[in-house]
């Protein structure tokens, strides 16, 4: 199994086990995002599954500030194999490499005014990423680099303290690898504050 679909069962996993009954204002808003990218600098640019969670603490009016991680696929490069005989027999194709982007960082977010029963919000994130090629569980290469981006997110309330809805992200990153990529994505959002 990937690290990218690990890392987002992982993400479920954690948020079904998290309950507002001990929620207190000291604690921050939680959401998990599941997705695909798209739109990726790169020569691996097919792009793939998409997974990220975030913790964010109210700041002040429409502000809040926190934290994000993340796991997204830049895509991989098939191949054409055959057994070498002459005329050379079609064995099907192979994985040659993969490659995904996991790490994390600082957000900050302001929620703008509501559409309706609507909430939009925009934010801007700073990360430090880790850029690795693989296939079938061999590491080809790896590296570090930082990232800036921008998001958008458009989420509306379900029950008391629960919200779901759509977020769009913008990742740059400072490496020759991969130069940016787009992720989108179905957002579940939790407040452990204090409700409207």
């Amino acid at each position: 199994m990937r690290p990218a679909r690990i890392a987002a069962l992982a993400l479920v996993a954690l948020s079904a086990l998290a309950s507002p009954l001990a929620a207190g204002p000291h604690l921050p808003d939680l959401s998990i995002a599941v997705g695909g990218t798209g739109a990726v600098g790169g020569d691996l640019d097919s792009g793939g599954f998409s997974a990220s969670g975030t913790a964010m603490w109210p700041v002040e009016g429409p502000w809040s500030f926190g934290f994000t991680g993340f796991v997204d696929d830049m895509g991989n490069r098939l191949v054409s194999v055959n057994d070498g005989g002459v005329p050379p027999t079609p064995l099907g194709t192979l994985e040659d490499r993969h490659r995904f982007v996991f790490g994390g960082g600082w957000q900050m977010a302001a929620r703008l005014s509501d559409w309706g029963r609507w909430q939009p919000s925009a934010s801007a994130f700073w990360t430090a990423a880790r850029v690795q090629d693989d296939a079938r569980g061999v590491v080809f290469g790896a590296t570090s680099t930082m990232g800036v981006g921008l998001g958008f997110s458009l989420r509306r309330p379900v029950l008391q303290r629960s919200t779901v809805g759509v977020g769009l992200r913008y990742h740059h990153l400072f490496d020759d690898v991969v130069d940016g990529y787009m992720s989108a994505a179905v957002e579940w959002g939790w407040r452990f504050g204090k409700t409207p």
